[in-house]
């Protein structure tokens, strides 16, 4: 090849290299990240509840891709780093401390756990956004939460037995419970069942709870001093709850479950793997949240239209007998508008280092109404739940679906004065 051919090339390379320039620079202008929000999580990836927690996180992750692909915040990534408890108490605090010293910003920590923070997060005013709440936090000034406590879940499925239960037919219901010895969150779940029940006296005929270690794998002791029930309650997750469920069935009892959202619908994957589908017809719950199924829901049409474009056939399953990823979608609607908010008030290179005390204002500032949830997330009077609406489902085996058996409503104990 000769000079001048040498030269001709060279100088169309670089017209094009040129003529791409321009493009290349504004890509990265488009690109840079000034602050940096971290999101942190202290809880059990790898242990008991580990299959509902994954499922959560993964909903959070994907709200913020989305975010990021639609409607980014100019000049801020939000990021969650994680510490697994691996359902071991003893790795609670250390993942606090870690957590802290990775400067993380928001916490996420479970609400039971939270009760050994309390202390170190109003020293350090750090504030938490999690899944539900509990009747001990429900007014901490650090602790805020998607949806209400599980316990004004479990008043609702009372109420629904008192509004629908056949007395005239059955005389007073025949109530049961199971539940994990020495567990605080799953006792507020039965002290609540309990003064319901002793509130009501009339309405229905208690023969106490069993409690099992969470280590249980056999159930014959609890089935037999249960199965005479119409109800039982069930305040478990995981495997647990799963096999306590096929051997009450395979050991004879005929009436109906019961369990709030953070049992039956949580862990829904193992309990539908391991009972055969005409057993579980029937089981009755409440709900803070719309069932992933729940037909022209704009929250769950929403969720369920980026799950099925970005995620694998074998995850979709999963998500789908679950509430976890949806759970996890509305907490990364409400952390995107905080910080969003954040940014728009002390700039997006300054989110990082926004302090505690601002962030738990901005999360009380929250106003956030998202379609086909059943109240607009939003701080009021000195609840830290940010929705507390619940609505009844009945599982339908003839569809293989939870169906929704009321509208939303607000349970007695989770009202605000003047609303």
């Amino acid at each position: 090849m000769n000079k001048k051919v040498i030269m001709v090339t060279t100088l169309v390379l670089l017209a094009a290299l040129l003529a791409a320039l321009p493009g290349l620079v504004g890509c990265g202008k488009e690109e840079v990240v000034t602050g940096r929000f971290i999101y942190g999580w202290v809880q059990d990836f790898t242990g008991r509840a580990g299959f509902g927690v994954k499922q959560v996180y993964d909903g959070v992750e994907d709200c913020l891709s989305k975010t990021a692909e639609e409607n980014p915040i100019p000049g801020v990534v939000i990021k969650q780093i994680t510490y697994d408890t691996k359902s071991d108490y003893s790795r609670v605090v250390p993942g606090y401390v870690w957590l802290r010293g990775q400067k993380a910003n928001l916490l996420s920590v479970t609400n039971q756990d939270t009760l050994m923070l309390t202390d170190r997060m109003a020293t350090d005013e750090q504030p938490q956004l999690y899944m539900s709440n509990m009747p001990q936090l429900v007014t901490n000034e650090w602790f805020y939460t998607v949806y209400g406590t599980s316990s004004s879940m479990v008043e609702v499925l009372l109420q629904w037995l008192r509004d629908n239960w056949d007395y005239n037919a059955k005389g007073k219901p025949k109530l049961g419970c199971l539940t994990y010895s020495g567990v605080l969150y799953y006792k507020s779940f039965v002290d609540t069942l309990e003064a319901v029940v002793s509130q009501y006296p009339e309405k229905y005929n208690y023969i106490g709870t069993q409690a099992a270690p969470t280590t249980t794998t056999a159930w014959a002791t609890e089935v037999f001093k249960l199965k005479d029930c119409d109800i039982i309650f069930c305040f478990l997750s995981g495997t647990p709850l799963a096999s306590f469920v096929k051997e009450a069935r395979d050991r004879g009892f005929q009436g109906q479950f019961m369990g709030p959202l953070d049992s039956f619908p949580a862990f829904w994957g193992l309990v539908r793997g391991a009972v055969p589908v005409a057993q579980l017809d029937g089981i009755l719950t409440a709900m803070g949240m719309p069932a992933i199924d729940e037909p022209n829901n704009p929250f769950i049409n929403g969720v369920r239209a980026y799950m099925e474009q970005h995620r694998s056939a074998d995850q979709i399953k999963a998500y789908s007998l679950g509430t976890g990823y949806a759970t996890g979608w509305a907490m990364g609607m409400i952390l995107v508008d905080i910080v969003r908010r954040a940014a728009a008030e002390v700039g997006a290179a300054n989110v990082g280092n926004i302090s505690g005390s601002a962030l738990r204002d901005l999360i009380r500032e929250t106003n956030l109404t998202v379609d086909g949830w059943g109240e607009a997330f939003k701080y009021r009077g000195n609840l830290g739940t940010l929705s507390r609406t619940v609505m009844m489902y009945r599982f339908n085996a003839a569809q293989d679906k939870w169906v929704s058996t009321s509208g939303w409503f607000v349970p007695a104990s989770l009202a605000v004065a003047g609303e």
